[in-house]
């Protein structure tokens, strides 16, 4: 784990980062408040971080205030503040926590009482991640919810344009289902979008990547994608979904189903936003369901079925 060291003192940092070191710890040793924002502005910086309060140009108190009130450098995460204070009056803690510090440590320090104070903060931020690994799956299907699904997307559009490459959505509803509730019952139901769901992931590629948009609609990320490869991705998914039949647990009735799919693909070279691509394609999708369903309609009109 990487730990950043805000600390003014070349002494006391120095020795902080030999010992973070002996206890197996990543550092990243800063000198003063401006080196320490930009450290924490990185894309990749320390989520757990020992801070002075007292440094030149920006201290310790505004720092913490600062990364609290800045969602873009909280992007990745919660980040763990353990301020280093020689100041041990109730009032200058108290001020610190304010601020923002999530624990504190009057100088000079036992170092034993230092190193279980990082495990706290070290549990703290795993737990963290562990929810947010949970809250990144869609929990009934496995594949990714509808939040996560979004941000990868993003990424992954971002990347495609400057790689000059082209991506594509896949939009695929659940025909009819509705009618599946009202005969089978809504634990059934919940099996049907289940099976579903594991039709489309196990007919992409390794590196396309699905989503739960709604009750039975999902999407599917395919990078790197012309419309005539998206389409032939779809195909493979809907061959798969009609001949897909589903059973009770407790036994009974078979149920067969369809879907219908829509399909948008991005320009190379032309920059395109999220909501655009999706709304594209979930267009297409609503054209299949009107035009009878159990279809796969592109951007590319020439390019349907059945």
């Amino acid at each position: 784990m990487k730990i950043l060291v805000a600390e003014d003192d070349p002494v006391s940092g120095d020795l902080l980062k030999k010992l973070l070191g002996i206890w197996g710890y990543e550092v990243i040793l800063s000198r003063d408040g401006k080196q320490t924002w930009k450290i924490i502005s990185e894309a990749d910086s320390p989520r757990l971080i020992l801070l002075d309060l007292n440094m030149p140009y920006l201290d310790g108190l505004e720092i913490c205030r600062r990364l609290r009130n800045d969602s873009y450098v909280n992007r990745n995460g919660y980040t763990y503040i353990i301020v280093l204070t020689a100041r041990g009056r109730s009032e200058d803690v108290i001020e610190g926590l304010d601020a923002g510090a999530d624990d504190y440590i009057t100088k000079p320090y036992n170092p034993e009482e230092l190193r279980y104070r990082i495990r706290i903060g070290e549990r703290i931020l795993n737990m963290e991640s562990n929810l947010k690994d949970l809250s990144a799956m869609d929990s009934m299907t496995g594949v990714l919810s509808r939040h996560k699904f979004i941000q990868r997307l993003e990424e992954e559009l971002n990347r495609s344009f400057r790689n000059n490459e082209q991506l594509g959505v896949i939009i695929a509803d659940i025909d009819n289902f509705k009618k599946v509730n009202e005969q089978y019952g809504h634990q059934f139901g919940d099996q049907v979008i289940r099976d579903f769901a594991r039709c489309l992931a196990d007919n992409c590629r390794p590196y396309d990547f699905v989503g739960r948009m709604g009750a039975e609609e999902f999407i599917t990320c395919v990078p790197e994608t012309t419309v005539e490869e998206a389409f032939s991705i779809a195909r493979r998914q809907r061959n798969a979904v009609n001949k897909l039949i589903v059973q009770p647990a407790e036994g009974g009735e078979l149920a067969q189903i369809t879907a219908s799919f829509g399909i948008a693909v991005s320009e190379q070279g032309f920059q395109v936003k999220v909501d655009e691509l999706v709304q594209q394609a979930d267009a297409l999708l609503r054209k299949a369901k009107e035009d009878g369903r159990d279809r796969i309609y592109t951007t590319d009109p020439d390019i349907k079925e059945p």
